[in-house]
């Protein structure tokens, strides 16, 4: 027996009325929404009132138009408040170093240093112990993701930095993903990538490091880790541009 006869019709496009806003649909009229269900403004007015009542909906006293309440955002908080990075980020880097091998890691950013906060091996034999340790920011190819996408970074940090880091910047910024050959592990390649929050802001940076004679399977490693790092940002809330 089909388990549609359990949904609430008027919940239902309740629902449907909230997704309809969006980056693009900030601010919809009654005969919008209704648009958008193909339905008749009248036979969603109740509904859409008691979304208003309720604090889901706000409504501009002038032009009539509704947008989303800050009941939204109350709620939202309450779900983003129960998010752990480390995690959501811990079953995702188990699976990366069981496909791929080595290690992998994930980092913050704290005091132009790089801090790691998680580190999942393939073998206990290989653990480097890196949880809680720091390292510079341009040695590191997680130091190098935040670089390259945190604008709020300190400038001295880019002044600090070795010379010729500004085009390599703008590759990563391109790509979507840093590269550290030896330069803070010896004998290790590293590719990392940025992971976001719901507000698109870089929050960690997600890395997996390899043998060095690893390093020309580059293009296999990045799309591993550049995939791990959208499936932990998409648990934090994150959503990509259209």
């Amino acid at each position: 027996m089909s388990r549609e006869r359990y949904v609430n019709t008027s919940l239902a496009k309740a629902l449907k009325i909230l997704d309809l806003f969006d980056n693009e649909r900030r601010e919809l009229s009654l005969s919008d929404l209704a648009r958008g269900l193909g339905l008749r403004p009248g036979s969603i007015y109740p509904i859409v009132y008691t979304l208003w009542r309720h604090g889901y909906l706000d409504r501009h006293p002038d032009t009539k138009r509704y947008r989303l309440g800050l009941k939204i955002l109350v709620q939202a908080g309450y779900i983003l408040s129960g998010l752990d990075l480390r995690e959501q980020a811990r079953p995702v880097l188990r699976r990366l170093v069981k496909e791929l091998g080595g290690s992998a890691t994930l980092s913050v950013l704290g005091n132009e240093e790089v801090i790691f906060i998680e580190e999942e091996t393939s073998s206990p034999m290989i653990r480097t112990h890196l949880i809680g340790q720091r390292a510079p920011i341009h040695l590191t190819a997680s130091g190098k993701v935040f670089l390259a996408f945190v604008d709020s970074l300190n400038p001295k940090a880019l002044e600090e930095a070795p010379a010729g880091i500004t085009e390599e910047l703008e590759e990563i910024r391109t790509q979507g993903y840093a590269v550290e050959a030896e330069e803070f592990q010896s004998h290790a390649f590293t590719v990392a990538a940025p992971v976001r929050d719901f507000r698109g802001e870089v929050v960690a940076a997600l890395a997996i490091s390899v043998p060095k004679g690893k390093a020309k399977a580059k293009k296999k490693l990045a799309e591993a880790v550049l995939a791990a790092a959208s499936e932990v940002s998409q648990a934090l809330g994150f959503r990509p541009k259209r």
